[in-house]
């Protein structure tokens, strides 16, 4: 049996990770459960194929939706990173622990950038707000979505948000509902925009000639 504990598993973790990722798909299930015993030990290097090898990103993000599942901290902040396929790979994970990422997507909402910061540094900042903003309305919790839908001096999260809310598995319906109830121009705006790149499946012609 493997152990957790072995100091050993800090050298060869991250020989382990490229081997699972390589593997022969037919054979992944049975690595996958193999290799659970130690997975804590895997997350590291999990995490950085999932940022930097776009060839793997995906199966890394599925083996980090089970290693992960049950760590709220990490798997928000992987969602945060994600494209639309690791996002959607590791949505099920992050909604069924629900209120536990809560505090989480809001402590990203609550980031400053520091004026120092990089352009490159702070386009990250803004596209992770902007997935924090369709994470939190997906659960739920939309009271600080429509806020960033609003013009502001910097309109990256704003642009990236109203671009993300079809894209990252946000219903067409609250968009709706809340352009019938928002008096914010800009807001309004934004929601128009954004509900203009769902297509006839997620948004009907009917609610479409309604809108």
């Amino acid at each position: 049996a493997l152990v957790p504990e072995d100091p050993r598993w800090q050298r060869f973790a991250e020989s382990a990770v490229d081997s699972l990722l390589s593997a022969n798909p037919l054979h992944l299930g049975t690595w996958r459960q193999a290799l659970e015993p130690v997975r804590l030990a895997l997350l590291p290097p999990l995490e950085r194929a999932f940022r930097s090898r776009p060839d793997r990103g995906r199966l890394a993000a599925a083996l980090l939706a089970d290693y992960a599942s049950d760590r709220p901290g990490i798997l928000v902040n992987l969602l945060l990173d994600a494209d639309e396929s690791q996002f959607a790979m590791l949505w099920p994970r992050v909604q069924c622990l629900g209120d536990e990422t809560l505090p989480v997507l809001h402590r990203e909402l609550d980031l400053l950038p520091p004026p120092e910061s990089k352009p490159g540094e702070r386009d990250r900042a803004a596209r992770r707000q902007a997935q924090a903003a369709v994470a939190l309305l997906r659960l739920g919790d939309d009271r600080r979505t429509w806020p960033l839908l609003r013009n502001s001096p910097d309109p990256s999260c704003r642009s990236y948000l109203l671009h993300f809310l079809g894209r990252f598995g946000a219903r067409s319906e609250p968009l709706i509902q809340r352009l019938r109830q928002e008096s914010d121009p800009s807001i309004r705006q934004a929601l128009i925009l954004a509900l203009g790149e769902y297509n006839s499946k997620e948004v009907s012609p009917e609610a479409r000639q309604g809108v």
